[in-house]
């Protein structure tokens, strides 16, 4: 042994051997209460921590009271095809097998798990989910006997440890033949004794544990079965909310790590749109309903109507006969002359040939808190129609003087771009007529046949509109079809009637949400 060395340092081979081991363990974890919990599983857990980083929070901070690792071994049962617990389960994880098997057998687990569906990040992010809601329901003295017996375990883990660190030092002076030092032999001994204590300790608080568990037992049950209700709403939730941003910001609408953790992080960084989730359903819900109900669109067939042959539109049978033998085909010809081919009919939105989109959005200080966060949903949910439609969209942010921001549908994913532009707020004074100028700059960059629509959010009254920006307005009318619809909130219309049809008024942005639909409807 070198001379420098204490008796309880590892000498660098032996240290790097460990390290190995150490790496070893860790990937092939022997301590998962699931059975079968393969290299597969943990690949899917990897990928599932790289778009939800919360979930790996979680299953450390649940640790400390279940024991084991409670959020990974939830993901595996979530995910697995046919998911079992092993038979044994390791030192130290027998809560935690105990409530997954209870939990497997309820109703609120099997939803977690149809919630989940085959995509890891949102398995993950319903596997922390159900976990922290679980232990915000368990009963007081459960979980407070979980909790000594996870922190007995985790004391005997460590003793366990220094154990075998001092026995791989051990066995590395034996492999050199060099001499043992007493101090170091001593060592050995008192960790084994220590250890001895701590896994009788331990035991015994596992015991008491598992008997409060036993106790309670169908207390533990629902609450077992409404966290994991609870649990599959939340993952619909987020993978409803992280779809729509991954489409939102130029992707395909899928559930990307880079957009699970942008829409996290939107979330977490902004106190005054914690909200942005509930209201983002809301807005979804209006939006997509007036989307289906307009009555120019070709989004939704009804039925069928005789009209002259337009192929793209043609039941499915015409096309048929078009193409059949002579017979069919000639009678097919002679009803095309008379315009007697039969049609599909549509309802709902053109999805093709509309103009571009523009919200103009009130930045200014009376906006911030709840109703910033309205209209950021709104904003959001006209952007996702947009995007489906292929149809162009830009944003407009404004506050005061010379404070106008300009952001455009991304054509390639873009997710920290939308998360900035999501994120940003002014809180200055309002001054509207720069951003509107703005927007009809971007209406003229279409093709002059196509409509146009602007949507204008505020809750203020303006000075009357300057002249450029009224002749701007009238010259775009001239040369193309556009309409600019506005939201005010507690304000007369006064100038921006002149501007604006139709124009909603509300007294309260929040109370009067369904009042919204008048103006939205006016451009979706």
């Amino acid at each position: 042994m070198d001379n420098d060395k204490g008796p309880g340092e590892l000498p660098p081979a032996a240290q790097r051997v460990l390290e190995r081991a150490r790496r070893l363990f860790l990937l092939r974890d022997l301590r998962s209460v699931v059975a079968g919990a393969d290299r597969l599983s943990y690949r899917a857990w990897a990928q599932g921590v790289e778009g939800c980083p919360s979930a790996a929070e979680e299953n450390e901070r649940a640790a400390r009271t279940l024991g084991g690792e409670p959020v990974r071994d939830a993901f595996f049962l979530v995910t697995a095809f046919a998911p079992q617990l092993v038979e044994t389960p390791p030192e130290g994880t027998e809560a935690l097998h105990r409530l997954l098997g209870e939990a497997m057998a309820t109703p609120g687990f099997q939803r977690l798990r149809e919630a989940a569906g085959d995509d890891p990040v949102v398995a993950a992010y319903g596997a922390a989910a159900w976990v922290q809601e679980l232990l915000a329901q368990l009963p007081q003295g459960v979980k407070e006997a979980l909790r000594e017996a996870a922190a007995a375990q985790e004391e005997r883990e460590r003793a366990q440890e220094e154990l075998s660190r001092l026995q791989a030092l051990l066995a590395s002076l034996e492999e050199r033949g060099q001499s043992i030092p007493p101090a170091l032999q001593e060592r050995v001994q008192q960790a084994q004794e220590r250890l001895q204590a701590l896994r009788e300790e331990a035991g015994a608080r596992t015991a008491l544990g598992m008997a409060a568990l036993q106790e309670r037992e169908a207390e533990v049950r629902a609450v077992l079965s409404h966290a994991a209700a609870t649990a599959a709403g939340e993952a619909r939730e987020f993978d409803t909310c992280v779809r729509g941003f991954d489409l939102s910001a130029g992707g395909e609408g899928r559930v990307s790590p880079e957009a699970a953790r942008a829409w996290k992080e939107l979330l977490v960084r902004l106190p005054h749109l914690r909200q942005l989730a509930q209201e983002l359903g809301w807005a979804r819900r209006l939006v997509a309903g007036l989307y289906r109900q307009s009555p120019r669109g070709r989004t939704e067939m009804v039925g069928y109507r005789l009209e002259a042959p337009r192929p793209e539109a043609m039941a499915p049978w015409e096309l048929a006969l078009m193409m059949g033998p002579e017979p069919a085909r000639l009678d097919f010809l002679r009803r095309a002359a008379e315009g007697e081919i039969w049609h599909r009919r549509f309802r709902g939105r053109e999805r093709m040939g509309r103009g571009p989109l523009v919200v103009v959005r009130d930045e200014s200080g009376s906006m911030q808190g709840a109703p910033h966060t309205l209209a950021v949903a709104l904003e959001w949910a006209l952007l996702e129609i947009c995007r489906r439609e292929r149809r162009p969209f830009a944003s407009i942010c404004f506050s005061g003087p010379g404070q106008v921001r300009l952001f455009r549908a991304p054509e390639r994913p873009d997710h920290r771009g939308l998360l900035a532009h999501l994120s940003h707020f002014y809180g200055g004074g309002t001054e509207p007529y720069q951003a509107l100028a703005l927007a009809l700059q971007e209406v003229e960059r279409a093709p002059e046949l196509r409509r146009a629509d602007i949507l204008l959010i505020t809750d203020a009254c303006f000075s009357p509109p300057p002249r450029e920006v009224v002749a701007r307005l009238e010259e775009t009318r001239r040369r193309r079809p556009l309409r600019v619809a506005a939201v005010l909130v507690g304000a007369d219309p006064g100038p921006l009637g002149r501007l604006a049809s139709p124009v909603v008024r509300v007294q309260d942005l929040l109370r009067e949400r369904d009042a919204l639909a008048t103006a939205i409807a006016a451009v979706v």
